[in-house]
Protein backbone atom coordinates (compact mmCIF):
# COMPACT_ATOMS: atom_id res chain seq x y z
CA UNK A 1 0.00 0.00 0.00
CA UNK A 2 0.98 3.67 -0.27
CA UNK A 3 1.26 4.09 3.51
CA UNK A 4 3.58 1.09 3.74
CA UNK A 5 5.75 2.47 0.95
CA UNK A 6 5.96 5.84 2.72
CA UNK A 7 6.92 4.16 5.99
CA UNK A 8 9.67 2.19 4.25
CA UNK A 9 10.98 5.32 2.56
CA UNK A 10 10.95 7.21 5.86
CA UNK A 11 12.76 4.37 7.62
CA UNK A 12 15.39 4.25 4.85
CA UNK A 13 15.89 8.01 5.04
CA UNK A 14 16.24 7.84 8.82
CA UNK A 15 18.80 5.05 8.56
CA UNK A 16 20.75 7.01 5.95
CA UNK A 17 20.77 10.08 8.21
CA UNK A 18 22.01 8.01 11.14
CA UNK A 19 24.80 6.58 8.98
CA UNK A 20 25.82 10.06 7.87
CA UNK A 21 25.86 11.21 11.49
CA UNK A 22 28.04 8.27 12.51
CA UNK A 23 30.47 9.04 9.71
CA UNK A 24 30.66 12.72 10.62
CA UNK A 25 31.22 11.79 14.26
CA UNK A 26 34.08 9.46 13.31
CA UNK A 27 35.62 12.16 11.13
CA UNK A 28 35.31 14.72 13.93
CA UNK A 29 36.99 12.36 16.37
CA UNK A 30 39.84 11.79 13.90
CA UNK A 31 40.34 15.53 13.46
CA UNK A 32 40.33 16.12 17.21
CA UNK A 33 42.82 13.30 17.70
CA UNK A 34 45.12 14.77 15.07
CA UNK A 35 44.88 18.22 16.65
CA UNK A 36 45.60 16.76 20.08
CA UNK A 37 48.65 14.92 18.79
CA UNK A 38 49.97 18.08 17.13
CA UNK A 39 49.44 20.10 20.30
CA UNK A 40 51.16 17.49 22.44
CA UNK A 41 54.12 17.31 20.07
CA UNK A 42 54.49 21.10 20.06
CA UNK A 43 54.18 21.25 23.85
CA UNK A 44 56.82 18.54 24.31
CA UNK A 45 59.16 20.32 21.92
CA UNK A 46 58.71 23.62 23.74
CA UNK A 47 59.23 21.95 27.11
CA UNK A 48 62.41 20.23 25.96
CA UNK A 49 63.71 23.48 24.52
CA UNK A 50 62.91 25.31 27.76
CA UNK A 51 64.65 22.69 29.87
CA UNK A 52 67.74 22.70 27.67
CA UNK A 53 67.84 26.48 27.64
CA UNK A 54 67.32 26.61 31.41
CA UNK A 55 70.25 24.30 32.03
CA UNK A 56 72.39 26.31 29.68
CA UNK A 57 71.35 29.52 31.42
CA UNK A 58 72.28 28.11 34.84
CA UNK A 59 75.68 27.03 33.57
CA UNK A 60 76.32 30.49 32.17
CA UNK A 61 75.26 32.25 35.37
CA UNK A 62 77.52 30.02 37.48
CA UNK A 63 80.51 31.09 35.37
CA UNK A 64 80.55 34.47 37.10
CA UNK A 65 80.03 38.09 36.46
CA UNK A 66 81.67 37.98 33.04
CA UNK A 67 78.96 35.63 31.64
CA UNK A 68 76.04 38.10 31.90
CA UNK A 69 76.08 39.00 28.23
CA UNK A 70 76.07 35.34 27.16
CA UNK A 71 73.18 34.66 29.58
CA UNK A 72 71.21 37.52 28.08
CA UNK A 73 71.81 36.10 24.61
CA UNK A 74 70.66 32.65 25.76
CA UNK A 75 67.53 34.19 27.28
CA UNK A 76 66.77 35.97 24.01
CA UNK A 77 67.26 32.69 22.15
CA UNK A 78 64.86 30.99 24.58
CA UNK A 79 62.23 33.64 23.94
CA UNK A 80 62.67 33.25 20.20
CA UNK A 81 62.36 29.48 20.40
CA UNK A 82 59.23 29.73 22.55
CA UNK A 83 57.69 32.18 20.11
CA UNK A 84 58.63 29.91 17.21
CA UNK A 85 57.09 26.95 19.06
CA UNK A 86 53.83 28.82 19.53
CA UNK A 87 53.92 29.83 15.87
CA UNK A 88 54.40 26.22 14.84
CA UNK A 89 51.48 25.21 17.07
CA UNK A 90 49.23 27.81 15.48
CA UNK A 91 50.39 26.76 12.03
CA UNK A 92 49.63 23.13 12.89
CA UNK A 93 46.14 24.09 14.02
CA UNK A 94 45.54 26.14 10.87
CA UNK A 95 46.86 23.41 8.60
CA UNK A 96 44.67 20.89 10.40
CA UNK A 97 41.62 23.06 9.82
CA UNK A 98 42.61 23.55 6.17
CA UNK A 99 42.83 19.83 5.41
CA UNK A 100 40.06 17.38 4.68
CA UNK A 101 37.25 17.26 5.62
CA UNK A 102 37.18 20.80 7.06
CA UNK A 103 38.65 22.42 3.95
CA UNK A 104 35.18 22.47 2.38
CA UNK A 105 34.32 25.41 4.67
CA UNK A 106 37.17 27.57 3.37
CA UNK A 107 36.04 30.90 1.88
CA UNK A 108 39.42 32.00 0.49
CA UNK A 109 39.55 32.76 -3.23
CA UNK A 110 42.71 32.73 -5.34
CA UNK A 111 43.89 36.22 -6.24
CA UNK A 112 45.80 37.11 -9.40
CA UNK A 113 49.43 38.11 -8.88
CA UNK A 114 50.13 41.85 -8.83
CA UNK A 115 52.14 43.50 -11.56
CA UNK A 116 55.79 43.90 -10.46
CA UNK A 117 56.71 47.48 -9.69
CA UNK A 118 59.91 47.18 -11.72
CA UNK A 119 58.03 46.05 -14.84
CA UNK A 120 58.57 48.48 -17.70
CA UNK A 121 55.76 49.59 -19.97
CA UNK A 122 56.52 49.19 -23.68
CA UNK A 123 57.81 52.39 -25.27
CA UNK A 124 56.39 52.69 -28.79
CA UNK A 125 55.74 55.54 -31.18
CA UNK A 126 52.53 54.69 -33.00
CA UNK A 127 49.84 56.67 -34.77
CA UNK A 128 46.70 57.40 -32.84
CA UNK A 129 43.92 54.92 -33.46
CA UNK A 130 40.98 56.40 -35.45
CA UNK A 131 37.62 56.39 -33.79
CA UNK A 132 34.56 54.61 -35.15
CA UNK A 133 33.07 57.95 -36.21
CA UNK A 134 36.21 58.84 -38.19
CA UNK A 135 36.23 55.46 -39.93
CA UNK A 136 32.54 55.76 -40.79
CA UNK A 137 33.07 59.28 -42.17
CA UNK A 138 35.97 58.09 -44.36
CA UNK A 139 33.87 55.17 -45.58
CA UNK A 140 30.97 57.41 -46.62
CA UNK A 141 33.32 59.93 -48.26
CA UNK A 142 34.99 57.16 -50.24
CA UNK A 143 31.60 55.87 -51.32
CA UNK A 144 30.71 59.36 -52.61
CA UNK A 145 34.15 59.80 -54.20
CA UNK A 146 35.11 62.58 -51.80
CA UNK A 147 37.83 60.79 -49.84
CA UNK A 148 41.16 62.57 -49.32
CA UNK A 149 44.02 60.15 -49.92
CA UNK A 150 46.85 62.69 -49.84
CA UNK A 151 47.89 61.72 -46.32
CA UNK A 152 51.41 60.41 -45.70
CA UNK A 153 50.19 56.90 -45.04
CA UNK A 154 48.48 56.77 -48.47
CA UNK A 155 51.32 58.04 -50.72
CA UNK A 156 52.28 55.20 -53.12
CA UNK A 157 53.30 54.78 -56.74
CA UNK A 158 50.72 55.69 -59.46
CA UNK A 159 48.18 53.02 -60.19
CA UNK A 160 48.39 51.11 -63.47
CA UNK A 161 45.62 51.33 -66.05
CA UNK A 162 42.89 48.65 -66.06
CA UNK A 163 44.32 47.28 -69.33
CA UNK A 164 47.50 46.07 -67.61
CA UNK A 165 48.60 42.47 -68.05
CA UNK A 166 48.90 39.79 -65.38
CA UNK A 167 52.54 40.75 -64.80
CA UNK A 168 51.50 44.37 -64.27
CA UNK A 169 48.89 43.25 -61.75
CA UNK A 170 51.55 41.40 -59.82
CA UNK A 171 53.69 44.55 -59.96
CA UNK A 172 50.80 46.53 -58.55
CA UNK A 173 50.55 44.13 -55.64
CA UNK A 174 54.28 44.47 -55.02
CA UNK A 175 54.06 48.27 -55.18
CA UNK A 176 51.13 48.26 -52.77
CA UNK A 177 53.36 46.51 -50.22
CA UNK A 178 56.46 48.59 -51.02
CA UNK A 179 59.18 48.01 -53.55
CA UNK A 180 61.62 46.36 -51.14
CA UNK A 181 59.11 44.36 -49.06
CA UNK A 182 61.26 45.01 -45.97
CA UNK A 183 60.96 47.31 -42.99
CA UNK A 184 60.80 50.36 -45.32
CA UNK A 185 57.70 49.06 -47.13
CA UNK A 186 54.60 51.22 -47.05
CA UNK A 187 52.47 48.36 -45.72
CA UNK A 188 48.89 47.41 -46.65
CA UNK A 189 46.74 50.47 -47.22
CA UNK A 190 43.51 48.97 -45.92
CA UNK A 191 41.45 52.13 -45.93
CA UNK A 192 42.39 53.08 -49.49
CA UNK A 193 41.78 49.52 -50.67
CA UNK A 194 38.34 49.60 -49.06
CA UNK A 195 37.53 52.86 -50.83
CA UNK A 196 38.68 51.49 -54.19
CA UNK A 197 36.48 48.43 -53.77
CA UNK A 198 33.47 50.67 -53.18
CA UNK A 199 34.10 52.70 -56.37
Amino acid sequence: TIASSHRKAAAAALEFSREQWRRSKDTREQVLAALGASAEAASASAREAAEASGKKLQAELSAGQGAKERAAAALASLSTEASAGLGRLQASLRSGLAEKPLDVFSEELPSPPARPEAAAWPQIDALSRPTEDQLAEEFHKAKRGEADFNLTENIVCPRKSPRSTGGDKRLLAKEAWGASGGAEAAGPLHRRALAELNN
